[in-house]
């Protein structure tokens, strides 16, 4: 009846968690797997259970996540990584905290996972980085010095004629 009630207590913390959580065996098998993962990938976790990455997700990011999950058991420690996975036909980010659950021997039995979805922080990086560089070469088409300072008078930003004119002049 214990074993029961902190079965059940587990589960309601696993599956009430907004971040995917995963646990696989050393060979890479799904052991368990929380409401979020099964509502993000569209599997549950008793079809899952048993099965591999490869049953699932396409070979290439099959082979980053095993990739990972070995790194993580050759270091017997939780490591950070920035995995991509596929779901619905669209390329996910997820920041993944894996770490090796031990026995009381101190040795690994098993891979957890706990994943943060980082999509859209990935997608404002990246507009981010377009709209500098796009007003970079707005700056860089001006055939003039042009030098772009902040409030205390500090240059934040100058076009190619103005780099090209302090290389010419040692500056």
């Amino acid at each position: 009846e214990a074993l029961q009630t902190s079965e059940a207590q587990l589960r309601s913390i696993l599956d009430h968690s907004v971040a995917l959580i995963f646990v696989k065996d050393l060979e890479g098998h799904y052991l368990r797997v929380n409401r979020s993962y099964e509502e993000q990938f569209g599997v549950t976790d008793a079809e899952l259970r048993g099965k591999t990455d490869y049953n699932h997700h396409p070979k290439e990011i099959a082979d980053a996540f095993v990739a990972n999950d070995r790194e993580v058991i050759a270091a017997n420690r939780p490591l950070l990584f920035e995995e991509r996975s596929l779901v619905a036909g669209e390329i996910r980010y997820s920041v993944v905290n894996k770490f090796p659950p031990l026995e009381e021997s101190g040795r690994p039995y098993a891979v957890c996972g706990i994943a943060t979805d980082i999509t859209e922080r990935k997608r404002a990086e990246t507009a981010l980085r377009e709209s500098q560089a796009l007003n970079q070469a707005a700056l860089d088409s001006l055939a003039a010095n042009i030098a772009v300072l902040d409030r205390g008078g500090n240059i934040i930003a100058v076009n190619e004629d103005w780099r090209r004119f302090a290389r010419e002049n040692g500056g």
